[in-house]
């Protein structure tokens, strides 16, 4: 008895119980499925059916289409001499060239359609016929490779006596002739002909389809077992049926007047009815309304069933024996007193409360380590000499976070764009979970850590040498997938270097050649992240002056439109040729500085100095975070409406900077001179240069030739004008005053301008460079 204690225990009890409810629910959702299961999956499996058996037909109607039309092409042939009758002796002749083509011409029509057997050209009054492999006797032909005994020789003669459309008569088999034993008795096979007669050919035409092939292109083993497919003429002659079986009964029905029907029923099968879209067809389908041997098959899963539920209870009570003993030593371990009275919930909330402590003092242990890893790293991309004590940390941990042989160092760089309100932008720590979880995702040794500001390092392992090019295009959709992440209101962009062997001297290098990277990236590069290895160093940027100054003289006179336009030729001009980014930026300085000579925003001196201090320091902002070529055009064009539109000077009268400049950009092609300016600005010749020269810095003739070669520059390379009429238009009265003025200033003829700059090169001399 008192080993037998156990069985009464209700800890034991607890346990069994507990088992043998999980059982049961097991039990009762399996049968529920069970019992919806077979219903559902011929449901699902006659749908499917339905769809195949729809498929099939719209392949029988093109392929009817397909047949018409070689039916078509062949009635207007233009052999008209073929198989002609003499009056004399009633002998037949044929034109064997005609012969040739016409035989030609239908092998190259079967050959594109495997289901068509044989066609067949005769004419009425004739004896023979031209078929894909030559010509041959009727007689012959339906005797020895047509051979039927309802569609014999007279059949088709008879039929041949009247002109009547395409006609399709039931597939038929038809036997062959067996050149080994000398009879009919060879290979039989199921064909469908189709016979067409008209008024307008001579020709009579039949085309015999195989009814395997024409099934096999239909599709027809993806129909259920069990089903039927039955195609009917437009009188409801049976034409073609799937399966051997009659439908006297179905085919009384449609004759008796029941034909505009969708669907029949009877004991066991469902006749789904289809009209052609293409003819006066109809398509019968046959299916069952169940599986066969659907009894069979529910009782077999019943047995199922029910050995596995009493399986389940025999395992749930050596379970149970299994589990009491341990459960009695947690329980008593949690500060449990009576092992037989096992609270399970006080164990549940113990082992919650332990999970959670751990899952605190897990946290801050992590916390710790990536602060700690995160000060190591920025010790060992440092450039000055470590200490005794940063060395020590850098081993401690950098050095054992390289656990394969290589490394790769990536730089990612995270700006706000502030497209989201501000609640939404991820936090430091945030987007530093984004980055090492979507690294870890394709690298087993990665990891992502802050590196101050808006800068992340990753850390990626590498076990061979040669698996670097799969690493970086593992890297591509890693940043395009967490910029996604990061949301609208952020961008990245980022930077990978060479393979370097894994050790903590190899850090700084690998550090400077990833930013390298990013800041050397191509001007107009779309990509997230650029290959630091594959930057070619050392080119040099085209500054363009002379387009510089145009957009200077543009919005000196006024015309902010034609300024923006210049301006986003002038960055095109530079992002197709991929000028490193930090270099754009540079040049969009220079010519930010260049518009900013004609602010004035019309308060005192100290007001205005503060205005325009505030443009340009918010201009420098924007253009040094920006990320992309995009955003750098876009901040010196909003700093170009700025100047425009609000920091222009006045027109007080007609002597003015801004009238001047405004007027020469627009008259440039005339014929401007100081006595005909003069007269316009209501001044004298000479009092007038002296002004110009003054606010210019330039006399009038120099400055007046800089805007017209300017505009002859653009035409140069944007018209196919000759270098005459562009001088011409230029406002200069010969070609070769145009010519020495433009080598004068730019250093090279309009001619070798033209060469150097329609192939990609900027001239050698001048403002150009």
């Amino acid at each position: 008895m008192p080993k037998l204690r156990w069985l009464v225990n209700r800890g034991f009890l607890k346990i069994f119980l507990a088992l043998l409810l999980i059982v049961t629910v097991m039990f009762i959702s399996n049968y529920l499925v069970y019992r919806n299961s077979v219903e559902g999956i011929y449901e699902q499996v006659g749908e499917k059916n339905r769809l195949v058996v729809q498929n099939m037909i719209r392949v029988f109607d093109d392929t009817f289409k397909n047949v018409y039309d070689i039916i078509y092409a062949i009635q207007n042939m233009p052999y008209r001499t073929l198989l002609q009758t003499t009056d004399g002796r009633g002998s037949e002749s044929m034109d064997m060239h005609e012969v040739y083509l016409m035989n030609d011409d239908l092998r190259q029509i079967v050959r594109a359609y495997d289901y068509i057997e044989e066609v067949v050209v005769f004419r009425r009054d004739s004896d023979l016929a031209i078929t894909t492999a030559g010509t041959i006797r009727l007689s012959d032909l339906f005797r020895m490779k047509l051979g039927n005994r309802q569609y014999n020789e007279e059949f088709w003669r008879s039929l041949a006596q009247t002109s009547h459309p395409a006609r399709i008569l039931p597939a038929q088999w038809y036997s062959q002739w067996n050149h080994e034993t000398g009879a009919v008795n060879g290979s039989s096979r199921k064909l469908l002909a189709i016979a067409a007669s008209n008024l307008s050919s001579p020709y009579n035409i039949l085309v015999f389809l195989n009814v395997d092939k024409l099934m096999l292109h239909a599709n027809h083993a993806a129909m259920m077992k069990g089903t039927a497919l039955v195609m009917l003429d437009a009188e409801q002659n049976v034409i073609l049926n799937t399966e051997e079986t009659s439908l006297f009964e179905l085919m009384q029905e449609l004759k008796a007047g029941s034909a505009d029907k969708t669907t029949l029923q009877t004991r066991d099968y469902e006749y789904n009815i289809y009209r052609s879209e293409y003819n006066e067809f109809t398509y019968v389908h046959k299916q069952p309304y169940a599986f066969a041997d659907m009894n069979l098959t529910r009782d077999a899963n019943l047995q199922i069933i029910a050995i596995a539920i009493g399986f389940a209870v025999v395992l749930s009570a050596i379970l149970s024996l299994y589990l009491y003993k341990p459960m009695r030593v947690i329980f008593k371990a949690m500060g449990g007193r009576d092992p037989r009275q096992i609270d399970f919930r006080a164990i549940l909330s113990a082992i919650v409360r332990l999970k959670e402590e751990n899952e605190r003092y897990q946290a801050r242990l992590d916390e710790a380590d990536r602060e700690l890893r995160r000060v190591a790293l920025l010790d060992a991309v440092g450039d000055r000499a470590p200490s005794r004590e940063t060395r020590q940390r850098m081993q401690t941990y950098v050095a054992d976070r390289f656990k394969e042989p290589y490394f790769l160092m990536a730089l990612l760089d995270v700006r706000r764009t502030g497209d989201a309100d501000s609640s939404d932008e991820p936090s430091t720590d945030r987007i530093e979970t984004i980055l090492g979880d979507g690294l870890r995702e394709r690298f087993p040794d990665a990891y992502a850590l802050h590196a101050g500001g808006d800068r992340y390092v990753a850390m990626i392992g590498v076990s061979r040498a040669g698996d670097r090019e799969r690493a970086v295009r593992l890297l591509t959709p890693f940043v395009k997938q967490a910029k996604r992440e990061l949301g609208p209101g952020c961008d990245l962009i980022g930077a990978v270097g060479r393979l370097y062997p894994a050790g903590v001297q190899h850090c700084a290098q690998a550090y400077r050649e990833a930013a390298d990277g990013l800041r050397n990236r191509p001007a107009g590069s779309q990509d997230e992240l650029t290959d630091a290895s594959a930057i070619r160093y050392g080119r040099s940027v085209s500054v363009r002056l002379d387009a510089i100054e145009k957009m200077s003289h543009y919005l000196a006179g006024g015309n902010e439109r034609e300024c923006l336009r210049l301006m986003d030729e002038w960055f095109a001009w530079n992002t197709e040729r991929r000028v490193p980014h930090h270099q754009l930026v540079a040049v969009a300085k220079t010519a930010f500085y260049e518009l900013l000579k004609h602010a004035d925003f019309k308060t005192n001196e100290s007001d205005a100095g503060k205005t325009a201090q505030a443009l340009e320091a918010e201009f420098v902002k924007r253009v040094e975070s920006a990320l992309h070529a995009g955003e750098v055009r876009d901040a010196l064009a909003e700093a170009a409406r700025t100047i425009a539109r609000g920091g222009l000077r006045e027109t007080k009268s007609k002597l003015n900077a801004a009238s001047i400049a405004q007027y020469i950009e627009r008259n440039y092609m005339h014929c401007l001179h100081l006595d005909h300016m003069a007269e316009q600005l209501e001044t004298s010749p000479k009092y007038f240069s002296n002004y110009f020269k003054k606010s210019f810095g330039m006399n009038f003739i120099e400055y007046l030739n800089k805007v017209r070669l300017a505009h002859a520059k653009e035409m140069l390379t944007t018209t196919d004008l000759t270098v005459a009429e562009i001088g011409e238009r230029a406002g200069y009265l010969n070609s070769s005053t145009f010519a020495s003025t433009f080598k004068k200033y730019a250093g090279v003829s309009p001619s070798e301008y033209r060469k150097h700059f329609s192939g990609g090169k900027a001239p050698t001399g001048g403002e150009n460079r």
